[in-house]
């Protein structure tokens, strides 16, 4: 599996909710029609900041979506006046509870 991590900063509460809002009415699709991604993740991390993860079966399935989803969610987040930050790797590591 690969992951990509993205830790999003916004300068006020307004806009994280405007971000989130997009998230849920246009991106998720997206995700689901556009993308390999097997799994979106959005945790609330603190005021006006989000940590955002999306999981993928192979890093050649990240490879082949990947960047499209990076710059969609990139671009949105400038546009909320925020700042984004990326870290990408391979899952070594997967515990799940039946």
């Amino acid at each position: 599996m690969f992951l990509r991590i993205g830790i999003m900063k916004f300068p006020s509460q307004d806009k994280m909710d405007a971000y989130i809002a997009m998230l849920e009415s246009v991106f998720v699709k997206r995700f689901q029609e556009d993308t390999l991604m097997l799994q979106h993740l959005v945790v609330k991390t603190g005021e006006a900041k989000l940590a955002g993860y999306g999981l993928y079966k192979s890093k050649e399935d990240f490879l082949k979506t990947g960047s499209r989803t990076k710059k969609m969610l990139t671009d949105f987040v400038k546009s909320q006046d925020g700042i984004v930050e990326f870290n990408d790797g391979e899952v070594i590591v997967n515990w799940e509870r039946e």
